[in-house]
């Protein structure tokens, strides 16, 4: 996380599919229908005053929102701290894409990675910029315009954030029938102690502050429950291509340790 103004924040993560398609349709040991679960890699540029306003953007799996589990880019935003306002995608108006986008809300990823082979990331880039009708906070995926979300939508969030956050969240309704934690799996379903090609990575974080100077994150790890999902932060200034990084998610319920 970081406290600063944030203008814009970059990073290339990962896309993994091959232990979530498996979790979701093959796992013998899970009680519930496939489509109750997601699980996802993003950003979250936040404002949290006076009310919490967000901007995401990242690629998920969500079986009963899309009807399959493959994964897929997605958008959401929210300016009443997810009550009454915002949706995901083109669900509601709200994001607005650009007219003959590559890249669009919704898109499935045909490339993914393969445990312990070749890895597959994009770069997901949002900026704040100003057209002549406002600011907006545009979205780029490979430095690819994409669409942009109007400053019109927020208060407070429409000219900075406070807050930007990166990593993965799950969940999964098999805890309303008793399964003590989600045994969705988060990321490629291992921990990020087993590193490169084998968990799943955001690479390369950076953010341009209120004064325009290129900054890495003054970071805040939160892991609510590191024996189903962790994570692991780290700088490598030796390597431009990674800069500051992280490695993150886990089995979750699979984990009998997750159960305890």
């Amino acid at each position: 996380m970081n406290k600063d103004q944030q203008l814009r924040a970059d990073f290339r993560a990962n896309v993994v599919s091959e232990q979530l398609s498996e979790n979701f349709s093959q796992k013998s040991d899970t009680n519930v229908a496939p489509d109750d679960a997601f699980s996802l890699g993003q950003i979250w540029l936040v404002q949290d005053q006076p009310i919490t306003q967000t901007i995401e953007a990242g690629w998920e799996v969500f079986p009963s929102f899309y009807n399959d589990s493959r994964p897929r880019l997605f958008v959401y935003w929210t300016n009443d701290n997810y009550q009454s306002t915002g949706c995901r995608n083109s669900d509601c108006p709200g994001f607005v894409l650009s007219t003959g986008a590559q890249y669009y809300p919704g898109q499935p990823i045909e490339q993914v990675s393969e445990y312990g082979k070749d890895q597959i990331d994009k770069l997901i880039s949002i900026k704040r910029e100003n057209l002549q009708g406002g600011a907006i906070w545009s979205l780029y995926i490979e430095d690819k315009i994409v669409g942009y979300w109007p400053g019109s939508l927020f208060s407070s969030l429409a000219e900075s954030t406070t807050i930007v956050e990166y990593g993965g969240e799950v969940a999964h309704s098999d805890n309303d029938v008793g399964t003590p934690f989600s045994k969705t799996h988060m990321g490629s379903g291992h921990f990020p102690h087993e590193g490169f090609s084998k968990a799943a990575y955001i690479r390369d974080i950076q953010m341009h502050n209120s004064n325009n100077v290129l900054v890495y994150p003054q970071e805040t790890i939160l892991a609510k429950k590191p024996l189903c999902y962790n994570l692991t932060v780290a700088i490598d200034n030796t390597n431009l291509e990674w800069g500051h990084y992280m490695f993150f998610g886990g089995p979750g319920g699979d984990n009998p340790s997750c159960l305890n």
